[in-house]
């Protein structure tokens, strides 16, 4: 991670080279390891954000180049790249060598700015997308998946809400790549990045867990609902919180537990037990209504 170092070289005690770090008109760069499309946008910003404090030129690898919309810096395909006079690695890498404070235990945004050595505060990507039609009328998206199962909210508790909306004037869009068959609620056909980003966007706001699609919609400037007890309420970005603290709650952010992404079922805690993902069940419908 970023450290102002200066390298000294004796020869026979006396000092003979003395350097100390300085990247104004060098070529940096940072490499986003992560495919997870929430990751790259929480962290894409401050890419810019270091560009700024060192003058410097800033090339960075993403997964997601394609809707990302900063010309001021060089954008590239993961793989190896010459010429740069340093290289930073952001993610979660659980090693103290490459960050200064354990990754799961700060918001997500921050793993960034302390791997790269910036102030801490939000930063909302800038993205690239074409605006399509609004061919739905007044609508709110939501999304339902996401990559592991303390991530899910109740199936029942999904249906009340989007029934609630419905009564309440709305159409209800799944925007979620994965089918899952509710009442009152149009399936997006065309999930591609482009057409998912054009109907987030004509949407009156978003409701969803703590992924991909959340980050999605908030980049895009809308108002986001998350459903997730299972991180801390700071973790991701600002948002409607719907929380339970008054059961098990943050397991994600606790220093003593990794989470294990082989184990779809993963809960520290209460796994195979009748308070298993508590977390998330325990949020109502009526609290995310309310």
């Amino acid at each position: 991670y970023y450290t102002k170092w200066t390298a000294k070289v004796y020869q026979d005690n006396e000092l003979i080279y003395s350097n100390t770090l300085d990247l104004e008109g060098k070529r940096v760069f940072i490499s986003i390891d992560s495919k997870a499309l929430g990751d790259t946008l929480a962290w894409i910003g401050y890419c810019l954000e270091f560009k700024k404090k060192h003058n410097c030129d800033v090339v960075v690898s993403t997964f997601w180049n394609k809707i990302l919309d900063y010309p001021e810096l060089e954008l590239v395909e993961p793989g190896h790249v010459t010429g740069c006079y340093a290289l930073y690695s952001l993610g979660w890498h659980w090693d103290s060598n490459k960050e200064p404070v354990l990754c799961n235990t700060i918001p997500l945004q921050q793993s960034a700015s302390n791997i790269l050595g910036l102030d801490y505060y939000e930063v909302k990507p800038r993205l690239k997308y074409d605006i399509g039609e609004n061919v739905y009328g007044k609508y709110v998206t939501i999304a339902t998946n996401s990559t592991a199962g303390l991530k899910f909210w109740l199936k029942d508790s999904w249906q009340v809400v989007i029934d609630f909306l419905v009564e309440k004037g709305y159409k209800v869009i799944n925007v979620s790549k994965e089918r899952n068959p509710f009442n009152n609620c149009y399936q997006l056909e065309d999930t591609s990045i482009e057409n998912t980003m054009s109907v987030i966007h004509h949407s009156d706001f978003f409701i969803g867990l703590s992924s991909g699609l959340s980050h999605l919609a908030w980049a895009l400037g809308k108002e986001v609902v998350m459903i997730a007890g299972f991180t801390e309420p700071d973790h991701e970005f600002k948002c409607i919180r719907p929380y339970n603290h008054k059961v098990c709650h943050a397991c994600w952010n606790k220093k003593e537990e990794r989470f294990d992404a082989g184990d779809f079922l993963w809960c520290p805690s209460h796994k195979n037990t009748t308070r298993m993902f508590e977390c998330q069940t325990q949020i109502t419908a009526q609290m995310v209504i309310d």
